[in-house]
């Protein structure tokens, strides 16, 4: 027993003198193709003039610092001796081969951003100003003009770099933070059940003309991504920006700006995934489907992202979803998104769909100007197949060419005992100036007006778009006419509804908006127009409730006081907490998107 503990504590004294060591032999290792020194990497003086060399040299708990400049993969590589058959390994300086690429490795962070040579402070770090470029360039031949799909273009990036960095089989030790990418044609990034964390890059104008994912495409792994910037990348099949399979993939204040893709997913396309998007923003990213983001399978969860401006030939001009077990979105924005078909901001098929405290401003659509969404699961009841539930989110200026001004819902017509039917429920929202030739507010087959008694359902709602504005339409049909000689069939309680709804606490009355938002000529924005005007923008309003007693300003971010009180307030449900409500609160919640919230509206009770 007593030689067994020596072992043992000899065995606990080589681990920590190992760690110890490997500890002390950490080291920082500098990069700078300005550099005239020894070049070994050991001072900014001396640095390496090649980032392969330094990859080389680099060891686990490694630091390597790059300073501004340009750096491409095939340059400081080593050819073994066979490739060029001399006896010892030859370093390449000038072209080399599009399949060389910077491969992270486990414990090394590769940094960039620093001044470098010359500079006052050579550790001085600004990723913007101190720009450091990885780039897949070789030959120094690309012309300026981005445009995937010019044969001109094209044939002048026909020897770039497949990829310009790779990560396979990485941790999330292995870091790559304050680069710019660019230039690659089959990603800019390949990453292969790696786990990286990757931090303040911008990826551009990169392509993917045979894989996916132009910027960044990985296959498993749990790669992490904060405060990158993706902007200007293309993918011939899907995923404009990013393509994610069977991966964990985390962004944090991150932007995709303009990226595109000839199929599915301008910015994001994942597939059998888990998505997580927090902070970021993703403005005019285009493809046929899901304009920023198309998601297959798995799980989607967006909080406080923005998406405006994005655009889809087919359907979701923002969002597609599909054959996934749950989408969360929670304090997301989605503006002025379009789409020639289905759903505005997003086209959802099937999907248990959670939106907690969201915006739908001016999105355009021919059905569904915000959401079309199929309700349907194709076997036995799932519980996390439960439908779409939507809790204090506004809808304004949304518009449908043909129906369904802010919601699309469509149920399967083919029906048998084994499917399971999702539904609908909206708690808490506002939807107001919302327009279609036909129901500005909720649409759905007329057909199946059976279905939506049971399954969609609206309370502590604030609907302001028109009489009429919710109601089931023909299959097939186009055309102006309403169906408001139909009895309804959706559940409304405790709701302000204009032109009336039959229901429990219901009303029909002025709500009293601080100040509704309004369509203007986008030319001249001085004039305003129909939302049916072919140049019509949709400027965007106060929807708080006006009262007496104090309603929250967010331009000023005060409290006001209005000279009347909208009958919205005190009037939801009895049993709804009245939640995070400031006092006064009547001790009852308010109608709308604001109740229940620390925005609601004061309850005004001196009342004659």
């Amino acid at each position: 027993m007593e030689r067994s503990g020596k072992l043992k504590t000899v065995a606990t004294v080589c681990v920590l003198i190992a760690g110890l060591s490997a500890t002390a032999f950490a080291k920082v290792i500098y990069v700078d193709d300005d550099a005239t020194g020894a070049n070994d990497g050991s001072s900014w003086a001396n640095a390496f003039i090649y980032l392969q060399k330094a990859l080389t040299v680099a060891g686990s708990g490694d630091e390597v610092r790059v300073a501004q400049g340009l750096y491409r993969p095939d340059q400081g590589v080593l050819l073994s001796p066979r490739a060029h058959g001399h006896g010892t390994p030859v370093e390449v300086n000038a072209t080399g081969s599009p399949s060389d690429a910077f491969r992270l490795k486990n414990g090394v962070a590769l940094m960039g951003g620093f001044a470098g040579v010359g500079a006052e402070e050579p550790n001085e770090r600004d990723v913007e100003r101190y720009e450091t470029i990885l780039s897949g360039d070789l030959s120094s031949n690309d012309i300026a003009a981005w445009g995937p799909g010019n044969p001109v273009y094209e044939s002048r990036r026909a020897d770039n770099s497949n990829h310009v960095v790779e990560s396979q089989n990485t941790d999330a030790t292995a870091v790559l933070d304050g680069f710019t990418i660019q230039a690659a044609v089959q990603s800019g990034m390949y990453n292969l059940r790696g786990s990286p964390h990757v931090a303040n890059c911008t990826f551009r104008q990169n392509s993917a003309g045979k894989l996916s994912g132009g910027a960044l495409f990985c296959e498993g792994g749990q790669a992490s991504l904060s405060q990158c910037v993706f902007r200007d990348n293309f993918a011939a099949v899907v995923g404009g920006a990013v393509y994610a399979s069977q991966a964990q993939l985390t962004f944090a204040d991150c932007r995709f700006i303009n990226n595109w893709a000839t199929s599915l997913g301008g910015g994001i396309c994942s597939v059998d995934s888990e998505v997580s998007a927090a902070g970021c923003v993703f403005e005019e990213n285009g493809a046929q489907e899901g304009g920023a983001v198309c998601h297959q399978q798995g799980t989607l969860i967006l909080t406080d992202s923005e998406f405006e401006g994005n655009l889809a030939e087919r359907e979701g001009g923002a969002v597609s979803l599909m054959r996934q077990e749950v989408a969360l979105m929670t304090r997301c924005t989605f503006r002025r998104n379009w789409t020639a078909a289905w759903g505005g901001a997003i086209n959802n098929k099937g999907v248990h769909i959670v939106l907690e405290a969201c915006t739908f401003s001016g999105n355009r659509a021919t059905a569904g100007g915000a959401m079309y969404a199929y309700l349907s699961s194709l076997s036995d009841p799932n519980p996390r197949a439960e439908g779409t539930l939507v809790t204090h989110c506004l809808f304004t200026g949304n518009c449908a060419s043909d129906s369904g001004g802010a919601f699309w819902i469509y149920f399967p017509r083919l029906l048998t005992d084994s499917l399971h039917l999702a539904g609908a429920t909206f708690d808490g929202c506002t939807f107001a100036d919302n327009w279609a030739p036909r129901a500005g507010t909720l649409a759905w087959p007329a057909g199946l007006s059976h279905l939506v008694a049971d399954r969609v359902a609206l309370t502590d709602c604030i609907v302001w778009d028109d009489k009429g504005s919710i109601s089931p339409l023909p299959f097939g049909r186009t055309g102006d006419e309403t169906s408001d000689g139909q009895e309804p069939t959706v559940a409304i309680r405790y709701s302000d509804v204009q032109g009336g709804w039959p229901g429990a606490g219901n009303m029909d009355a002025d709500p009293c908006f601080a100040a509704p938002g309004h369509w203007v000529d986008a030319s001249t924005r001085a004039v305003e127009v129909t939302p049916d005007h072919p140049n019509a923008t949709w400027v965007e309003g106060d929807y708080h409730l006006k009262s007496q007693a104090g309603r929250w300003d967010p331009a000023s971010e005060s409290w006001v006081l209005d000279e009347v009180t909208s009958p919205c307030i005190d009037a939801g449900d009895p049993n709804s907490p009245v939640g995070d409500e400031p006092e006064p609160n009547g001790g009852r919640i308010n109608m709308g998107v604001y109740g229940g919230t620390a925005e609601a509206s004061k309850s005004y009770l001196q009342k004659p």
